[in-house]
């Protein structure tokens, strides 16, 4: 596969100036947009401690955080997709307006799909297609979808990059690593390795412009789970634009007309699924938001939009197994020997024995937990709490794992609290824990 556009953009994000009017508009409204996040989620708390007469203010705040992430771009619309699956910490009317974003957002017009449509495939209708519906089926800030029908009279669904996206991204990653490196200089951040952190992501980020490094995702995720995939068309693949399959969703499977029961069993599907592809393969779909997780029309689940893949090598989804096994088994000197493995530096003067103190405290803290007493988030800052007190260097390279295992919590903490995430843990795990996990420390 050509990845010479993906190298091009990355040379772009390492040289960006901030002198054009375009970046500086971005740069405004992606201030404008941390400060809008930060007034909502002010106001949500406000309005919960002041009690049910003020209860319809939730509905204001999340439309104005909807308009406000709307019109941010890529990096406003992707926040609020993640911030509308977390209804255990927000109110759901607050969340109604954002999960709109998670299929809809930033509607094309016509004359966009049109001229977007003429760009990707100047003889159609014609050679391999029959026709094409101009009214999107899903729309987001940096594709669109539309459904068409081949000259084999196949229903199928083609997903369209939209025009400058490559620019926004670049301008978002480029605002983003500043704002990082601000946050890099407080004490309370030198043991995150925030910097590698979102190098990594913003690389993936990035590889969202090139629909060919979507299929490959696509492809080789396939035959490696259960759930259901799209399949590709492979004579419809470019790199702005991507044929597969049309699949008739039936609905997502958070929504509140699924019953209790088939959404608990949906819900343990999914995440034997999302352990399979951070401990087993180490190819991860890296945004299980909401709009992405869904039913068709014979109530198979069904995965969808792979822009955003990351891969895990070998060695770290080892690591990755250790500890986990070590967390659920309360094996805290794994846990211990799995962060000093992983670390990037170890002063020579640390005191092994209250490190370890202090791993089994927070081990005792979340063995045997269910979901809803459980938060990935609280978890990975306690522990990259203890690495600051140590004077350790955390890796990067737990960061995506994190990261899903925190959009899959979104889903499924508030309405099915009682999942025993760690006992399904134990049935994948346990196999190449002793063949293979012990190796890695030594």
């Amino acid at each position: 596969m050509n990845s010479r556009p993906i190298r091009h953009l990355q040379e772009r994000v390492r040289t960006f100036t901030w002198t054009s009017t375009r970046a500086m508009f971005r740069i405004a409204i992606i201030l404008a947009l941390a400060l809008a996040s930060i007034c909502v989620i002010v106001s949500h708390y406000l309005i919960n401690a002041l009690g049910k007469g003020h209860q319809s203010g939730f509905a204001a705040v999340g439309k104005g955080a909807s308009f406000f992430a709307e019109h941010a771009g890529p990096t406003g619309v992707k926040l609020a997709q993640i911030i509308s699956a977390r209804r255990d910490l927000f109110d759901p009317r607050c969340l109604a307006p954002l999960e709109r974003l998670c299929d809809t957002a930033n509607v094309p017009s016509k004359r966009e799909v049109l001229r977007t449509f003429r760009s990707a495939f100047p003889n159609e209708p014609g050679e391999r297609l029959l026709e094409i519906d101009c009214e999107p089926i899903a729309s987001g800030s940096v594709s669109f979808v539309l459904r068409a029908r081949t000259i084999r009279n196949e229903d199928i669904a083609i997903k369209f990059l939209r025009k400058n996206v490559k620019e926004k991204i670049l301008i978002d990653i480029a605002i983003s690593r500043l704002i990082i490196k601000l946050v890099s200089i407080f004490p309370a951040t030198k043991s995150v390795p925030l910097e590698e952190i979102f190098n990594s992501f913003s690389s993936i980020l990035i590889e969202q412009c090139d629909m060919r490094i979507e299929a490959r995702n696509m492809i080789d995720l396939s035959p490696l789970l259960e759930i259901r995939i799209p399949i590709l068309h492979d004579d419809l693949i470019e790199e702005t634009s991507l044929g597969m399959e049309y699949i008739n969703i039936r609905s997502r499977i958070s929504s509140e007309e699924i019953p209790d029961s088939d959404f608990r069993s949906y819900a343990l599907f999914v995440l034997r699924e999302v352990y399979n592809m951070v401990f087993v393969h180490g190819i991860i779909h890296g945004d299980i938001h909401p709009g992405n997780v869904v039913l068709d029309d014979r109530n198979n689940v069904v995965l969808i939009d792979f822009g955003l893949v990351v891969r895990i090598n070998q060695i770290d989804r080892r690591r990755l197994r250790c500890l986990f096994f070590g967390v659920i088994t309360g094996d805290f000197k794994l846990v211990s020997s799995v962060i000093l493995e992983s670390a990037s530096s170890i002063p020579r003067e640390i005191n092994t024995t209250l490190f370890e103190a202090s791993v089994e405290r927070l081990v005792s803290t979340v063995r045997g937990v269910t979901v809803g007493d459980f938060l990935v988030t609280e978890f990975a800052y306690k522990l990259f709490e203890i690495q600051r007190r140590f004077g350790l260097r955390g890796a990067p390279s737990f960061a995506n794992a994190i990261w899903v295992l925190a959009m899959y919590e979104g889903l499924v903490r508030a309405r099915f609290p009682s999942l025993a995430f760690q006992s399904e843990a134990l049935s994948i795990l346990m196999k190449p824990y002793h063949n293979q996990s012990r190796s890695v420390l030594r």
